[in-house]
């Protein structure tokens, strides 16, 4: 192997390993990307989850089954 060969391929494993957790209000694409505690709302590492949208019509009826009430 090359010298060159072997300098690309030590190059692309070192780029490709994981990320360090962000913490609160870092920039982040999925929840994984936050440190532990932390969510990713709107491309934010948050812990404040009342910018979550819960919708009282997502299919919990009134004694806490699914579907609609008797």
């Amino acid at each position: 192997m090359g010298a060159a060969t072997l300098t690309a391929v030590l190059a692309a494993m070192h780029c490709g390993g994981p990320a360090e957790a962000g913490g609160e209000g870092a920039e982040c694409f999925r929840a994984e990307e936050c440190a532990a505690g932390l969510v990713c709302i709107e491309k934010t590492c948050t812990s404040n989850l009342t910018r979550i949208n819960f919708r009282v019509e997502a299919g919990v009826g009134p004694e806490g089954g699914t579907g609609p009430a008797d």
